[in-house]
This record gives C-alpha cells, sequence and structure tokens, in this order.
C-alpha cells in the first residue's frame, strides 16, 4: 500500500474501550459501521491507492489505505458509525489503515493532532493511533494526540489511559495511567502534567461538535450550515492564538481571509512528503481568473513575499503546476496563493521535505 504515513517505526495510541453492544432489545441488525467525513473546513485533501490525490468533501465514506490531509487554518471530522467523533485538526496527516474490521480501527498519524470521542464500539474491537513518540491504551472516552509540533502530548478529558513509550510498534516498559484533567508528555521518559489552559479550550471546542443522527439524510448544505454555526462559536481557527514549538501560529499560518473568493480556492500537492530531489507538483482550483494571479512555494515560518518559486496562474481558475529542482532543505513548507502582484497571501497549503 503506498501512502505517506509508514507503519514501520511508528508507535502506538491503543484506546481499548468498554465494549457496548450497538443494538441490544431493539432488534433490528445495524448495517456496517461506516467512517463518513461530516465537517470539512479549508484545505482537505484524500489520497487513496490507485487514484490521484484529490480535495476532500463532505458526506465521503473513508475506506481503509486512505490518507487525509488537513492545510493550515482546516480541520476535518469524521464519524464512526453512530456517535464516535475524531476531529482532525489543522496542518496534519493521517492514514486510515484499518477501519472497524476484524480488529477495530488504526489510524496512522505521521503529525498534527486529533481529537477523539468514541461511544459503543462494537464488541472486541478496539481503537489505535499509531504515533512515532508512545503508546496510549485508553480506557475513557475522550482524548487528544499531539505529535511533531511541540511536546508529544496525551492530553485525557475523560476517563483513563495508560501511557507507554514503545519502538517499532511494541511497548519498551511499564506504563503510566494518566486519569481525567491530566497529560503525558513524551519525551526521553513520561512526564504528567495536569492538562494546560490551551487543551482545555481545545476539548471545550470539541464538545460543541455532535454527531449527525442520519447522515445518509442530511445534505451536504445542512452539513454547511452546522459548519458556519460552530464556526461561530469559536471553532477551527477562529479565538485566541496559539503558539506552537514556541512561534506565534498566527505568523505560520495567517489568518483566514475574509475575501469569498479566498474561501473556494482549493490548494493541494501531488505528495505529503517531498524529498529535495522530487519536482513539487501543485493543483488548484476555484482560484480567480485575474491576470495577476500566482502560487509560490515558501518555507513555513518565512514571511510572506518571501519565497523559493512561484508560477503564474495565467488567468485559469485550476490547474496543475509543477516546481522542479528545488533543493528544498528538509522541513516544513506551504504553497500559498496570491489574487494580485502584492505578497498578499489568500490560501496556504503545507507540506514537508524530508
Amino acid at each position: 500500500m503506498k501512502t505517506s504515513v509508514r507503519i514501520r517505526s511508528f508507535l502506538v495510541i491503543l484506546p481499548l474501550l468498554s465494549a457496548v453492544a450497538l443494538c441490544g432489545a431493539c432488534g433490528k441488525k445495524e448495517g456496517p459501521v461506516r467512517a463518513m467525513t461530516t465537517f470539512v473546513i479549508g484545505s482537505v485533501t484524500l489520497e487513496r491507492p490507485g487514484s490521484a490525490v484529490r480535495p476532500l468533501g463532505h458526506k465521503v465514506e473513508l475506506k481503509p489505505g486512505d490518507v487525509v490531509r488537513t492545510g493550515a487554518a482546516s480541520m476535518l471530522v469524521i464519524q464512526i458509525g453512530r456517535d464516535s467523533v475524531i476531529s482532525i485538526e489543522a496542518d496534519t496527516t493521517m492514514g486510515l489503515y484499518e477501519i472497524m474490521g476484524r480488529n477495530g480501527t488504526r489510524l496512522l498519524m505521521e503529525e498534527g493532532r486529533v481529537l477523539s470521542r468514541l461511544r459503543h464500539l462494537q464488541k472486541g474491537r478496539d481503537f489505535r493511533i499509531y504515533t512515532k513518540a508512545y503508546m496510549a491504551a485508553v480506557r475513557g472516552t475522550e482524548f487528544s494526540v499531539q505529535y511533531g509540533r511541540g511536546e508529544p502530548v496525551v492530553a485525557v478529558s475523560d476517563g483513563t489511559v495508560e501511557v507507554k513509550k514503545a519502538a517499532a510498534g511494541r511497548e519498551t516498559g511499564e506504563g503510566e495511567m494518566i486519569g481525567a484533567g491530566n497529560a503525558a508528555v513524551v519525551k526521553e521518559d513520561i512526564r504528567t502534567r495536569p492538562v494546560s489552559e490551551d487543551e482545555s479550550k481545545e476539548f471545550d471546542r470539541f464538545h460543541a461538535i455532535e454527531p449527525i443522527d442520519d447522515i445518509d439524510g442530511t445534505s451536504g448544505s445542512d452539513i454547511i450550515r452546522m459548519e458556519a454555526d460552530y464556526l461561530k462559536g469559536g471553532g477551527a481557527g477562529s479565538g485566541e492564538e496559539k503558539k506552537a514549538d514556541g512561534v506565534d501560529a498566527s505568523s505560520k499560518q495567517g489568518k483566514p481571509s475574509d475575501n469569498e473568493e479566498a474561501e473556494k480556492v482549493v490548494l493541494w500537492t501531488g505528495k505529503s512528503v517531498y524529498t529535495a530531489s522530487d519536482t513539487v507538483v501543485v493543483y488548484y482550483k476555484n482560484m480567480p481568473e485575474y491576470r495577476n494571479c500566482w502560487i509560490d512555494i515558501s518555507r513555513a515560518g518565512d514571511g510572506d513575499g518571501r519565497y523559493r518559486s512561484y508560477n503564474w496562474t495565467y488567468s485559469a481558475a485550476g490547474g496543475k503546476m509543477e516546481f522542479p529542482g528545488l533543493g528544498l532543505e528538509p522541513g516544513l513548507y506551504e504553497v500559498r496563493a496570491h489574487f494580485s502582484k502584492s505578497n498578499s497571501v489568500e490560501k496556504r497549503f503545507r507540506f514537508r521535505v524530508q
């Protein structure tokens, strides 16, 4: 399976949840448990084996082997079954290795941040997220996972989590039990601390995301209205600016544009991870048909107007651009869209070079 997220050498988050039968005395058989997209805010792409990378939309059923990526100031919500919800935050790469299969659900997070609220999983099935830093066995229902930016952290809002260091997918030591209201920072050792104020705010925001009772019967326009209500309440990029890796996040991501044209633009790259010798391939759609629109490749954190290469759109609303021979050093980079000759950035999308 070709995917930007590799299992080898990844470490695991293993939520071992209390098993609850999905349909008790009702007498009706439940259909297959599906993983469906609900909120799709900002730039979110889907990489499916055998298919070209494409923007991800509402009410898409995700399959094993899919890789989803969120850009800056973006978010994807996945609903598993009727009442389990996963929020994939901005600048996150997540592979779906198994979805409610024989062993349960296996997600592979290369980097980013994910919040999960899990209910009524089928008996004998668990839920695991693999990262490169730790294993967490969750005995509760609500937690967050952060890796690849700032400290590697498992924060717990409800229940108890057993956190272990691991290597090559196996635990390498005794675990630490982390209760609700606490977090585990995993470095050379496992250090516990109270959940931070920012983490508490993230959980409060996450609580506003409710599962949709009837996804099939809910229209895409209804979901968009739900997104708008959520954003008005302070979700997905609104509210106080946060800091990551000691850098003000606003300097890396910029504030979402108020321009309605900018909101429609979708940017994505052919791969989530490139090497220095690769040609960087950029796709775009819904760009204004202005003569002076252009797209650049910049290092994340560099100020607007500092770029490594750029191309004009030549008034094309959508298309494909190739940036060969950039020789980029390892690190995090952005694709930036501009509507005029100025350095003002209207839309961003991130990728990594290793």
